[in-house]
């Protein structure tokens, strides 16, 4: 009794089975008719090859779209820049008379300290675009948190500016770990796509990524303890080194240039 149920449920898998390898089996052969009937040079073509040649047109197109998607998102992230800076800009009070003349120095100010600061994570940004000519989903993932969280900066900036207590630090601290931390994860996603088939050049340029990143979180971590302690200096820590740092790029860049 018991092995004839067995049976009847062995046999009930096997049709189960078959009918669904003869379903995929009209699929694949209704997609083939499609895809003759929309590209008519494949009609001559062996049906064998004809698979290959759908896959060969599909990743075609995939890389077309990702490199499309490139170009599109580094447009979106130089608006997000140009809007974010633009705001600032107009939140800049036009001074009344002498008694709002300090207070229009001082919005310039905070201006000029957020404009390089974008600056500088703007022109690293684009450095590492120039390494790939495509994208993947997980750099757009990572490249929308990282402009978001560097969306705050201004804000960030100008609440340490004018009130400079040690949780505006801590807050600003943060913000900064968060920005210095998607950006790495960002050049590893651009990294793994630009070194895709080059397993010694892929791990080498990781290793030297994940020692960059740990540097620089160290160095935030350290910041945002020594500014949480001592905010009055810790501010300017913080508001100093990125604009260093856009200095020195670009000093930088100029020895290679004339090296080259």
């Amino acid at each position: 009794m018991v092995r004839e149920k067995n049976n009847s449920l062995e046999k009930r898998r096997m049709k189960n089975k078959s009918e669904k390898e003869a379903e995929i089996i009209k699929t694949r052969q209704e997609m083939q008719g499609e895809f003759l009937q929309n590209h008519p040079e494949f009609k001559d073509m062996d049906e064998k090859e004809i698979p290959n040649e759908m896959r060969k047109l599909g990743e075609a197109r995939a890389h077309k779209r990702n490199k499309r998607l490139r170009e599109h998102l580094e447009l979106f992230n130089d608006a997000i820049i140009a809007i974010i800076t633009t705001v600032m800009l107009l939140e800049i009070p036009i001074p009344t008379g002498n008694s709002g003349y300090g207070e229009f120095l001082e919005s310039i100010g905070i201006f000029l300290v957020s404009f390089f600061l974008m600056a500088d994570f703007w022109i690293t940004h684009h450095k590492m675009y120039d390494d790939v000519d495509e994208i993947t989903d997980s750099i757009v993932v990572f490249d929308f948190i990282f402009m978001a969280i560097l969306s705050i900066i201004p804000l960030l900036t100008k609440w340490i500016m004018v009130e400079p207590t040690s949780f505006a630090v801590l807050n600003y601290g943060v913000a900064f770990i968060l920005i210095r931390l998607s950006q790495g994860f960002l050049n590893y996603a651009i990294s793994k796509e630009r070194f895709k088939g080059m397993k010694v050049t892929g791990e080498l340029s990781k290793k030297i990524s994940l020692g960059r990143l740990l540097i620089s979180l160290i160095w935030a971590v350290i910041l945002t303890i020594f500014g949480y302690i001592n905010p009055s200096i810790g501010r300017w820590l913080f508001i100093t080194l990125p604009i260093l740092s856009f200095v020195f790029m670009a000093i930088d860049n100029r020895k290679r240039e004339e090296y080259l």
